[in-house]
């Protein structure tokens, strides 16, 4: 049994709003099922996420998933922008 936690970049709000909040919850079941962790609770916040799983007999496939859920997450195209890098792109990490 594993609890894994992560935030965004200096832990801001980027998945703020219903719409965000669903495709980061989507893109982290997705990744768990793929790589086939068994969800024993999770929770996302629009700056961080938490959840408590078993892994399948390899759990080297922690790192996997962690990647692919990162990646997946960090842009998303809404209504012809790209967030998060849009709006949190610059070099300091403070919004443009």
């Amino acid at each position: 049994m594993y609890y894994v936690t992560g935030a965004t970049y200096l832990k801001r709000p980027i998945f703020r709003g219903a719409s965000r909040l669903e495709y980061l919850t989507d893109t982290f079941l997705d990744a768990c099922e793929k790589h086939q962790w068994q969800l024993q609770a999770w929770a996302v916040f629009p700056n961080h996420y938490h959840f408590v799983a078993s892994s399948p007999s390899e759990s080297t496939t922690l790192t996997p998933l962690s990647k692919e859920f990162h990646s997946r997450s960090a842009f998303k195209p809404i209504a012809g922008t790209i967030l998060p890098a849009a709006k949190f792109g610059s070099s300091s990490g403070k919004p443009r």
